[in-house]
């Protein structure tokens, strides 16, 4: 059978030292019908050829119909029907009527693709959505979090609307939880004249924790008020209650091109960042008692900061992927970055970066600001 190509869309993860990628591709048959395929290869990293090898190539058709389909996410999450760590797609596809349809693939360590779940929507998601353990999809439409999994029957609603959605994710105990800020009306009567106007800036708008699995507000306190109306990303690395006594270390974006990190909701370290339009932040263990956070941009720049002394170490640019794992089998982490330029498989094999910003480097035609 000969097929035409006629679009591709294309996306990466990885697990265990494997980079995955994912290429779906419309397709049309002689005939005239279209068929949607998704192409997936397995590949590892060879440290004596310094590239990417094929370890397995497959694919997975879908006919369901659409005028367009595209990946819109793909992340790793554990199945919990077998505890396992699985590749997940999510692929939006468009319906007349201004219907969109979505589809969460899951891919199996078998090499197996399965159609897990399929939902659809009178519009379109266009913020950015997060796939938990479940798998479970998690979006924000205005001021309100959807989600949906084989568990819940359908899609629900969380009851409580937030005017900026920070972060969803899970915690140390195995809970969903998201923090959000939202208006707040403020403890004290407007005539207590020990309400100073700092106070009543931070009255103004306020955090909330909200427990997906247990339905309730939560007493957890990350970031202090007064930067609920700055901070726009974070990454909590450690919530821990031991002895009754909440440990929190959270790392934070704010609209002032600053990453901050809080300790126990106190403000310990600040670093301007090297770009306004930062989006994304992931923690890096190197092994050599140092962490490093990246920082992304939605223009494709990338800045490592160091935890050890707070600085910015290294900036990359036109940057499409970023990636964390043991691709060296080493026992720590690396950052695979891809570039902006990648749009096939073969792309990503020519063009990346692969290091530890210490004793690993392995760099193909990549372009190092500092």
């Amino acid at each position: 059978m000969e097929l035409e190509s006629i679009q591709k869309n294309m996306n990466v993860t990885t697990l265990n030292g494997e980079m995955i990628t994912f290429i779906m591709s419309k397709k049309k048959h002689q005939s005239g019908k279209s068929v949607t395929v998704l192409q997936f290869q397995r590949m590892m990293f060879d440290s004596e050829s310094g590239n990417f090898m094929k370890k397995f190539a497959g694919t997975y058709i879908t006919n369901r119909k659409s005028s367009s389909s595209q990946i819109i996410a793909c992340s790793c999450a554990i199945d919990s029907r077998t505890g396992q760590n699985c590749p997940c797609i999510l692929l939006k596809m468009h319906k007349k009527h201004s219907k969109f349809g979505y589809i969460l693939l899951l891919l199996h360590n078998s090499n197996e693709i399965e159609h897990h779940l399929d939902f659809e929507l009178d519009y379109e998601i266009k913020e950015k959505l997060t796939l938990l353990t479940g798998p479970s999809v998690y979006w924000n439409c205005g001021n309100h979090i959807l989600h949906i999994s084989l568990q819940t029957n359908g899609i629900l609603n969380i009851p409580i609307s937030f005017t900026a959605v920070i972060w969803i994710g899970e915690i140390s105990d195995g809970d969903v939880v998201t923090l959000g800020a939202r208006k707040a009306a403020g403890p004290v009567k407007n005539y207590d004249s020990a309400v100073t106007k700092a106070d009543k800036q931070i009255w103004g708008s306020e955090f909330v924790t909200y427990s997906i699995k247990k339905k309730t507000m939560c007493s957890h306190h990350l970031i202090p008020n007064a930067y609920s109306t700055v901070v726009t990303h974070i990454l909590i690395c450690t919530l821990n209650d031991t002895d009754s006594q909440l440990k929190t270390t959270v790392i934070a974006i704010t609209c002032k091109h600053q990453l901050v990190m809080f300790e126990n909701c106190h403000p310990m370290n600040v670093c301007q960042l090297p770009f306004e339009d930062a989006c994304e932040i992931k923690m890096v263990a190197t092994g050599r008692e140092n962490h490093l956070f990246l920082v992304t941009s939605g223009a494709g720049t990338v800045c490592a900061v160091s935890k050890e002394n707070w600085q910015v170490v290294s900036v990359w640019q036109d940057v499409w992927s970023v990636q964390l794992d043991d691709f060296l089998g080493v026992g720590t982490e690396q950052m695979l970055l891809l570039s902006r330029g990648t749009y096939t498989i073969e792309d990503c094999l020519k063009n990346f970066i692969l290091t530890d910003l210490g004793e690993f480097n392995y760099s193909v035609s990549y372009s190092l600001l500092f």
